[in-house]
């Protein structure tokens, strides 16, 4: 099922299915595909918190750390990442999108479930999966060209500016009679 944590047997590798579950109800799924999971402890930014002297010291920016944990990670390709919560029998994991790795449904036996996304949990990685695999590659623009191009049309469509109002004339005494 979509957002199922699999551990491969006799292994220590993770994965988290991302096959649509109504693919595996109308048995149209010939393949499942999984998402690795990389331990959190092996991520540059937990890396870089933990310092690299034993017994570690914790001495490093939590920053990038705290904003992979919530999903919100530096340096773009936010959707690649996800993170999981760890329990009693699994330590914390970052799905790593793409990583995947696809199984025949036959070979379904050879992995053991370990636990199961709550909604809207599953639901929100099948979002980052479809939003970061469905996203479209453009190039980026050259915002100063466009910046030049809209000054350079505001003033030639700008009304002149209003002329100065003239210097009022001296005031001639009346003429005598």
């Amino acid at each position: 099922m979509s957002g199922d944590l699999v551990q491969k047997k006799d292994t220590t590798d993770y994965f988290v299915v991302v096959t649509p579950t109504c693919d595996f109800a109308n048995d149209k799924a010939d393949f499942v595909i999984l998402a690795k999971c990389i331990p959190l402890t092996e991520s540059a930014e937990f890396v870089a918190w933990r310092g690299p002297d034993t017994p570690p010291r914790f001495q490093g920016s939590n920053t990038k750390l705290q904003k992979l944990m919530a999903d919100n990670r530096d340096g773009g390709q936010r959707e690649r990442f996800m993170f999981l919560p760890g329990t009693s029998t699994f330590p914390d994991f970052i799905v790593d999108l793409q990583q995947l790795t696809t199984v025949p449904k036959d070979d379904r036996d050879t992995f053991e479930r370990m636990a199961s996304l709550d909604s809207p949990y599953a639901e929100k990685l099948l979002s980052l999966f479809a939003r970061y695999y469905g996203r479209i590659g453009t190039p980026n623009l050259d915002v100063e060209i466009a910046m030049n191009r809209a000054r350079t049309r505001v003033a030639a469509t700008a009304p002149a500016a209003p002329a100065a109002p003239a210097a009022p004339e001296a005031l001639e005494p009346p003429a005598e009679t």
